[in-house]
């Protein structure tokens, strides 16, 4: 192979690769809790530690493939802070409706046939009475209808 060609193929790569993670910054759960999605977008953030105003909806968009057949799925959200350097305090976000995934999903519907490619949009209010200026780790569970992780991320934010 020429140079040239080698050239052209590592450009190609790189520029494939970019496009191939683009999305939010996650990290995997603790405790084997789940895969990552394939992808993660909070709208308007790249980089963690996000920035969240109180009173914004947060809009959440995730992909992943169902590892088997699915029928129904249920999202979970908590978010834990430290109040001491070494004390976490996990509280439950509550999702109401949201918790139903199946009723979100953009680009198809249950039951999802193992293999397929799912679409998932989650909105979060930020309420009013988030502590500000507090850093936060939310974590996003997907479950099936027998309580089997799909999907888990950690998102590092922080409120303003």
């Amino acid at each position: 192979m020429t140079v040239l060609v080698r050239l052209y193929l590592v450009t190609f790569l790189c520029l494939w690769t970019i496009v191939v993670i683009q999305g939010t910054d996650v990290d995997k759960c603790s405790k084997g809790k789940g895969p990552l999605p394939a992808s993660v977008e909070l709208v308007g953030c790249e980089k963690p530690r996000c920035k969240l105003r109180r009173g914004q909806i947060a809009t959440l968009n995730l992909k992943f493939n169902a590892p088997h057949a699915i029928r129904h799925m249920h999202t979970k959200a908590s978010a834990k802070a430290y109040l001491a350097l070494f004390f976490p305090v996990t509280y439950k976000l509550e999702l109401g409706d949201m918790e139903k995934t199946c009723r979100f999903l953009t680009n198809t519907k249950c039951p999802i046939p193992s293999g397929q490619e799912v679409h998932f949009s989650l909105e979060i209010l930020i309420e009013d009475d988030f502590p500000k200026n507090q850093q936060l780790t939310v974590e996003f569970i997907i479950e099936d209808q027998d309580n089997r992780p799909l999907i888990c991320a950690e998102l590092p934010i922080v409120i303003v």
